[in-house]
């Protein structure tokens, strides 16, 4: 959305601050939704074998999908591979190779975990600011002077 913003309508603030925000709720609801989803369907691997598998996905993928560019795969999995930014560089060559992408169609009991996992992912954070919110009001250094006039009373 930021890019849309800067090229569309020349960095305009009002579009930039509203492609903030979206991104900012996107990711706080949407990543713990994901985390929660990568989480019971990750299949966990000893640290000693992760860069081998991910060396060998790099390869399947390219021979698979453009084994023209076979040669990219040593300098990718030397960059990527161990690294948290591995992840990135396998969506970045599904979005590059579409044809690699397969569309699953969800079940209605898929769709409605998944609304739930967002539902609980949203409350748990409007839970997380309430308390951060209700914590900064119990130093009396914050307490507004309209607060301390109704608790006069």
């Amino acid at each position: 959305m930021v890019t849309t913003c800067h090229d569309k309508y020349n960095g305009n603030q009002t579009c930039m601050a509203a492609a903030g925000k979206f991104t900012q709720a996107t990711r706080m609801l949407g990543g713990l939704a994901f985390a929660n989803a990568q989480a019971q369907s990750c299949e966990c691997v000893k640290p000693e074998t992760a860069i081998p598998r991910q060396e060998a996905a790099v390869q399947a993928f390219y021979e698979k999908w453009a084994p023209e560019s076979l040669g990219k795969v040593d300098a990718l999995v030397a960059k990527y591979a161990g690294t948290s930014k591995f992840p990135y560089l396998m969506l970045s060559l599904r979005q590059k190779y579409r044809e690699s992408v397969t569309e699953l169609e969800a079940s209605e009991e898929k769709i409605k975990e998944h609304e739930e996992a967002v539902k609980k992912a949203a409350q748990q954070w409007a839970d997380k600011e309430a308390a951060k919110a209700a914590k900064g009001r119990e130093n009396p250094a914050e307490i507004s002077h309209h607060d301390q006039e109704r608790s006069e009373f």
